[in-house]
Parts: structure tokens; C-alpha cells; sequence
């Protein structure tokens, strides 16, 4: 799968930064398998020049989740990541050059 989108290649960040952003997704979701989430997330990991591991206790918790969100959470999952960074943004999350990571530590 080609990571280029309009002529450039995402920096590393970024694509962890889509790496925590679906694991945010997928962690409400009880009716996918930690498997199934575990694939998704180290999919987009793979796209990374030097790949981030994802720590123990937050693969562990890949295999549970909240509830079962309905058909939408999965099939609308475009317009579910574009709310969280739509959130984030709102809030200067992604401008805040200081906050660490959740994945890769």
C-alpha cells in the first residue's frame, strides 16, 4: 500500500499520530478482536520509515472494549477518525510539540 498522499510522503509522526487515532477507535469497540484491532493498528505502524511498537499493557487492552458501538462505528470509520481529529484540533492538541506518546514508549 502506497503512504503517499499529494505528492509527499507522511513524516513518521504522522502516521503514528493515525496509529493512535485508531487505536482510540478501536478501544471503544467490544465486537472486534484484539486480533482484528491488532492487525489495523500495525498495519499503519508498518507505513513507518522506523516502525513504533505498541507497549505491552496497551496491547492488552486491545482485547476488550466499552460496547458495542452498532454497524455505523465500523462502516462510517472515516467520519468517526475525522471527528477525533477534528477534536483534537479544536483543542491544540496537535500543536502541543511537548505531549508525549502513548505508542512507542
Amino acid at each position: 500500500m502506497s503512504t503517499t498522499y499529494a505528492g509527499s510522503t507522511p513524516s513518521d509522526t504522522t502516521i503514528q499520530l493515525m496509529a493512535e487515532l485508531l487505536l482510540m477507535h478501536f478501544l471503544v469497540n467490544s465486537n472486534m478482536s484484539g486480533a482484528a484491532k491488532r492487525t489495523g493498528i500495525l498495519r499503519v505502524l508498518g507505513w513507518m520509515q522506523e516502525p513504533a511498537a505498541v507497549p505491552e499493557n496497551v496491547d492488552a487492552a486491545l482485547d476488550y472494549g466499552l460496547a458495542w458501538p452498532g454497524t455505523f462505528f465500523n462502516t462510517g470509520r472515516d467520519r468517526q477518525l475525522r471527528f477525533l481529529i477534528d477534536w483534537m484540533r479544536s483543542r491544540g492538541v496537535a500543536r502541543t510539540p511537548d505531549r508525549g506518546s502513548r505508542v512507542g514508549r
